[in-house]
Protein backbone atom coordinates (compact mmCIF):
# COMPACT_ATOMS: atom_id res chain seq x y z
CA UNK A 1 0.00 0.00 0.00
CA UNK A 2 2.08 2.95 -1.20
CA UNK A 3 1.61 6.42 0.18
CA UNK A 4 0.13 9.03 -2.09
CA UNK A 5 3.09 11.27 -2.91
CA UNK A 6 0.97 14.42 -2.73
CA UNK A 7 0.77 14.23 1.04
CA UNK A 8 3.77 12.07 1.80
CA UNK A 9 4.23 10.83 5.34
CA UNK A 10 1.58 13.23 6.67
CA UNK A 11 -0.83 10.46 5.72
CA UNK A 12 0.72 8.23 8.37
CA UNK A 13 -0.13 10.77 11.04
CA UNK A 14 -3.70 11.10 9.80
CA UNK A 15 -4.29 7.37 10.26
CA UNK A 16 -4.57 8.01 13.99
CA UNK A 17 -7.41 10.43 13.33
CA UNK A 18 -9.43 8.01 11.21
CA UNK A 19 -8.73 4.74 13.02
CA UNK A 20 -9.38 4.87 16.78
CA UNK A 21 -9.56 1.27 18.06
CA UNK A 22 -9.66 2.38 21.70
CA UNK A 23 -12.35 5.03 21.16
CA UNK A 24 -15.78 5.20 19.51
CA UNK A 25 -15.56 5.80 15.76
CA UNK A 26 -16.52 9.40 15.10
CA UNK A 27 -14.64 10.47 11.96
CA UNK A 28 -14.69 7.06 10.30
CA UNK A 29 -18.23 5.87 10.95
CA UNK A 30 -19.91 3.92 8.15
CA UNK A 31 -23.70 3.93 7.84
CA UNK A 32 -25.23 0.54 8.69
CA UNK A 33 -28.38 0.86 6.61
CA UNK A 34 -31.68 -0.21 8.18
CA UNK A 35 -30.06 -0.43 11.62
CA UNK A 36 -29.17 3.26 11.54
CA UNK A 37 -32.64 4.15 10.25
CA UNK A 38 -34.22 2.24 13.14
CA UNK A 39 -32.11 3.83 15.86
CA UNK A 40 -32.61 7.35 14.51
CA UNK A 41 -36.36 6.79 14.31
CA UNK A 42 -36.39 5.87 18.00
CA UNK A 43 -34.15 8.82 18.91
CA UNK A 44 -36.54 11.19 17.12
CA UNK A 45 -39.57 9.98 19.10
CA UNK A 46 -40.23 12.33 22.00
CA UNK A 47 -40.42 10.46 25.28
CA UNK A 48 -38.97 7.27 23.83
CA UNK A 49 -36.16 5.73 25.88
CA UNK A 50 -33.62 3.52 24.10
CA UNK A 51 -31.39 0.56 24.94
CA UNK A 52 -28.67 -0.31 22.43
CA UNK A 53 -27.13 -3.68 23.20
CA UNK A 54 -24.76 -6.17 21.65
CA UNK A 55 -21.33 -7.77 22.04
CA UNK A 56 -18.23 -5.78 22.91
CA UNK A 57 -16.66 -4.30 19.79
CA UNK A 58 -19.86 -4.31 17.72
CA UNK A 59 -19.83 -0.52 17.38
CA UNK A 60 -22.75 0.29 19.69
CA UNK A 61 -21.39 3.56 21.08
CA UNK A 62 -20.18 4.70 17.65
CA UNK A 63 -23.68 4.14 16.26
CA UNK A 64 -25.27 6.05 19.15
CA UNK A 65 -22.93 9.04 18.78
CA UNK A 66 -23.33 9.21 14.99
CA UNK A 67 -27.11 9.22 15.19
CA UNK A 68 -27.13 11.74 18.02
CA UNK A 69 -25.08 14.02 15.75
CA UNK A 70 -27.88 13.71 13.21
CA UNK A 71 -30.45 14.43 15.91
CA UNK A 72 -28.49 17.54 16.88
CA UNK A 73 -28.47 18.72 13.27
CA UNK A 74 -32.21 18.28 12.97
CA UNK A 75 -33.49 19.19 16.45
CA UNK A 76 -30.53 20.99 18.10
CA UNK A 77 -30.24 18.34 20.81
CA UNK A 78 -27.14 17.97 22.96
CA UNK A 79 -25.84 14.96 24.83
CA UNK A 80 -23.74 13.97 27.81
CA UNK A 81 -22.16 10.54 28.13
CA UNK A 82 -21.33 8.76 31.37
CA UNK A 83 -19.38 5.50 31.21
CA UNK A 84 -20.14 3.01 33.95
CA UNK A 85 -17.29 1.21 35.73
CA UNK A 86 -17.14 -1.35 38.52
CA UNK A 87 -16.54 1.52 40.95
CA UNK A 88 -19.43 3.74 39.83
CA UNK A 89 -21.79 4.78 42.63
CA UNK A 90 -24.88 6.95 42.73
CA UNK A 91 -22.83 9.84 44.10
CA UNK A 92 -20.09 9.54 41.48
CA UNK A 93 -22.68 9.28 38.72
CA UNK A 94 -24.48 12.46 39.80
CA UNK A 95 -21.15 14.27 40.16
CA UNK A 96 -20.08 13.22 36.65
CA UNK A 97 -23.35 14.28 35.03
CA UNK A 98 -23.42 17.59 36.90
CA UNK A 99 -19.86 18.35 35.84
CA UNK A 100 -20.61 17.68 32.16
CA UNK A 101 -23.74 19.83 32.30
CA UNK A 102 -21.75 22.62 33.95
CA UNK A 103 -23.89 22.40 37.04
CA UNK A 104 -22.99 23.07 40.65
CA UNK A 105 -24.62 21.07 43.41
CA UNK A 106 -25.85 22.80 46.54
CA UNK A 107 -26.91 20.82 49.59
CA UNK A 108 -28.76 22.63 52.33
CA UNK A 109 -27.29 22.03 55.78
CA UNK A 110 -29.98 20.79 58.13
CA UNK A 111 -30.36 20.87 61.88
CA UNK A 112 -31.87 18.01 63.91
CA UNK A 113 -35.44 18.57 65.04
CA UNK A 114 -36.35 18.73 68.70
CA UNK A 115 -37.46 15.10 68.65
CA UNK A 116 -34.03 14.07 67.38
CA UNK A 117 -35.14 13.26 63.82
CA UNK A 118 -33.26 14.80 60.93
CA UNK A 119 -34.96 17.50 58.92
CA UNK A 120 -34.78 16.59 55.21
CA UNK A 121 -32.65 19.03 53.28
CA UNK A 122 -33.16 20.41 49.80
CA UNK A 123 -30.83 19.70 46.92
CA UNK A 124 -30.21 22.19 44.19
CA UNK A 125 -28.33 22.22 40.92
CA UNK A 126 -27.19 25.51 39.46
CA UNK A 127 -26.15 26.28 35.91
CA UNK A 128 -23.94 29.33 35.37
CA UNK A 129 -24.44 30.95 31.98
CA UNK A 130 -21.86 33.43 30.73
CA UNK A 131 -23.07 35.88 28.11
CA UNK A 132 -20.67 38.26 26.39
CA UNK A 133 -21.01 40.79 23.60
CA UNK A 134 -19.29 43.83 22.08
CA UNK A 135 -20.67 47.32 22.14
CA UNK A 136 -18.60 50.30 20.97
CA UNK A 137 -15.36 48.36 21.37
CA UNK A 138 -16.27 47.45 24.94
CA UNK A 139 -16.82 43.86 25.96
CA UNK A 140 -19.83 43.42 28.17
CA UNK A 141 -20.04 40.28 30.29
CA UNK A 142 -23.07 39.11 32.14
CA UNK A 143 -23.42 36.03 34.29
CA UNK A 144 -26.86 34.58 34.88
CA UNK A 145 -27.84 31.61 37.00
CA UNK A 146 -30.54 29.01 36.43
CA UNK A 147 -31.72 27.21 39.55
CA UNK A 148 -33.18 23.74 39.62
CA UNK A 149 -34.37 22.84 43.09
CA UNK A 150 -35.97 19.84 44.74
CA UNK A 151 -35.47 17.09 47.28
CA UNK A 152 -34.14 14.48 44.85
CA UNK A 153 -31.13 14.71 42.51
CA UNK A 154 -32.69 12.49 39.85
CA UNK A 155 -35.88 14.55 39.66
CA UNK A 156 -33.75 17.65 39.24
CA UNK A 157 -31.63 15.90 36.59
CA UNK A 158 -34.77 15.00 34.63
CA UNK A 159 -35.88 18.64 34.61
CA UNK A 160 -32.42 19.81 33.50
CA UNK A 161 -32.29 17.31 30.62
CA UNK A 162 -35.73 18.31 29.37
CA UNK A 163 -35.17 22.05 29.65
CA UNK A 164 -31.79 21.89 27.90
CA UNK A 165 -32.91 19.38 25.23
CA UNK A 166 -30.15 16.99 26.27
CA UNK A 167 -29.83 13.23 25.79
CA UNK A 168 -28.11 11.29 28.57
CA UNK A 169 -26.02 8.32 27.37
CA UNK A 170 -25.39 5.72 30.07
CA UNK A 171 -22.64 3.59 28.54
CA UNK A 172 -21.23 0.17 29.53
CA UNK A 173 -24.13 -0.70 31.81
CA UNK A 174 -22.77 -4.23 32.19
CA UNK A 175 -19.92 -2.88 34.32
CA UNK A 176 -22.20 -1.95 37.21
CA UNK A 177 -21.71 -4.27 40.17
CA UNK A 178 -24.29 -5.61 42.61
CA UNK A 179 -23.28 -2.80 44.95
CA UNK A 180 -24.60 -0.30 42.38
CA UNK A 181 -28.01 -1.93 42.05
CA UNK A 182 -29.67 1.11 43.63
CA UNK A 183 -28.16 3.31 40.90
CA UNK A 184 -29.48 1.02 38.16
CA UNK A 185 -32.92 1.15 39.73
CA UNK A 186 -32.85 4.95 39.87
CA UNK A 187 -31.81 5.09 36.22
CA UNK A 188 -34.69 2.80 35.23
CA UNK A 189 -37.04 5.00 37.25
CA UNK A 190 -35.88 8.25 35.67
CA UNK A 191 -36.19 6.68 32.20
CA UNK A 192 -39.77 5.66 32.93
CA UNK A 193 -40.57 9.08 34.39
CA UNK A 194 -39.09 10.86 31.36
CA UNK A 195 -41.44 8.91 29.11
CA UNK A 196 -44.40 9.94 31.25
CA UNK A 197 -43.35 13.58 31.59
CA UNK A 198 -42.28 14.22 27.98
CA UNK A 199 -45.72 15.62 27.20
CA UNK A 200 -44.90 18.60 29.44
CA UNK A 201 -41.87 19.56 27.32
CA UNK A 202 -43.18 19.90 23.77
CA UNK A 203 -39.93 21.09 22.19
CA UNK A 204 -37.52 18.69 23.89
CA UNK A 205 -36.17 15.37 22.62
CA UNK A 206 -34.42 14.58 25.91
CA UNK A 207 -34.18 10.90 26.76
CA UNK A 208 -32.00 8.22 28.33
CA UNK A 209 -29.96 6.04 25.99
CA UNK A 210 -28.60 2.93 27.69
CA UNK A 211 -25.70 1.04 26.10
CA UNK A 212 -24.98 -2.48 27.30
CA UNK A 213 -25.34 -6.18 26.63
CA UNK A 214 -28.38 -8.43 26.23
CA UNK A 215 -28.76 -8.95 29.99
CA UNK A 216 -29.07 -5.19 30.52
CA UNK A 217 -32.64 -5.16 29.17
CA UNK A 218 -33.80 -7.86 31.59
CA UNK A 219 -32.16 -6.06 34.50
CA UNK A 220 -33.86 -2.75 33.69
CA UNK A 221 -37.25 -4.40 33.16
CA UNK A 222 -36.95 -6.29 36.45
CA UNK A 223 -36.07 -3.05 38.24
CA UNK A 224 -39.06 -1.13 36.84
CA UNK A 225 -41.52 -3.41 35.03
CA UNK A 226 -43.50 -0.55 33.50
CA UNK A 227 -40.36 0.60 31.67
CA UNK A 228 -40.62 -2.30 29.19
CA UNK A 229 -43.30 -0.68 27.03
CA UNK A 230 -41.40 2.63 26.99
CA UNK A 231 -37.95 1.28 26.15
CA UNK A 232 -36.94 0.55 22.56
CA UNK A 233 -34.36 -2.25 22.48
CA UNK A 234 -32.01 -2.32 19.50
CA UNK A 235 -29.54 -5.14 18.96
CA UNK A 236 -26.27 -4.26 17.25
CA UNK A 237 -24.40 -7.25 15.76
CA UNK A 238 -20.76 -7.34 14.75
CA UNK A 239 -19.88 -5.57 11.51
CA UNK A 240 -20.32 -7.72 8.43
CA UNK A 241 -17.66 -8.08 5.72
CA UNK A 242 -18.94 -5.22 3.56
CA UNK A 243 -19.21 -2.82 6.51
CA UNK A 244 -15.69 -3.65 7.69
CA UNK A 245 -14.34 -3.18 4.16
CA UNK A 246 -16.08 0.19 3.91
CA UNK A 247 -14.49 1.40 7.15
CA UNK A 248 -11.00 0.48 5.93
CA UNK A 249 -11.54 1.99 2.48
CA UNK A 250 -12.97 5.19 3.95
CA UNK A 251 -10.14 5.64 6.46
CA UNK A 252 -7.42 4.83 3.98
CA UNK A 253 -8.93 7.18 1.41
CA UNK A 254 -8.88 10.09 3.85
CA UNK A 255 -5.32 9.20 4.81
CA UNK A 256 -4.32 9.16 1.11
CA UNK A 257 -3.44 5.46 1.09
CA UNK A 258 -3.70 3.59 -2.19
CA UNK A 259 -4.83 -0.01 -1.87
CA UNK A 260 -6.30 -2.82 -3.92
CA UNK A 261 -9.52 -4.66 -3.20
CA UNK A 262 -7.52 -7.72 -2.25
CA UNK A 263 -5.51 -5.74 0.30
CA UNK A 264 -8.70 -4.32 1.82
CA UNK A 265 -10.26 -7.76 2.19
CA UNK A 266 -7.05 -9.18 3.63
CA UNK A 267 -6.82 -6.38 6.19
CA UNK A 268 -10.46 -6.93 7.13
CA UNK A 269 -9.81 -10.63 7.64
CA UNK A 270 -6.81 -9.93 9.90
CA UNK A 271 -8.57 -7.23 11.95
CA UNK A 272 -11.54 -9.56 12.49
CA UNK A 273 -9.29 -12.09 14.20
Amino acid sequence: MPWNSKKGMQSEQSLGEWFTPSLPAVNNYVDRGTLDKKIFREFAQKGRQVLVYGPTGAGKTSMVLDNLARLNHQYQTKYVRVTMTNSTTTESFIADVANQLNLERDVQVTEPAENGESIKGEFGLRRLLKISGELQDKVLKQVTTEHYSGTDDFSILEDVLFRTNTVLIVDDMENLTDNAQSLRIRLAEIAKNMSDDAVNYSTSYAKIVFVGIAETAEQLWNDVQSLKSRLATIKVPYLNQDESNAILENGWHHSSLISSREQVERATYISSG
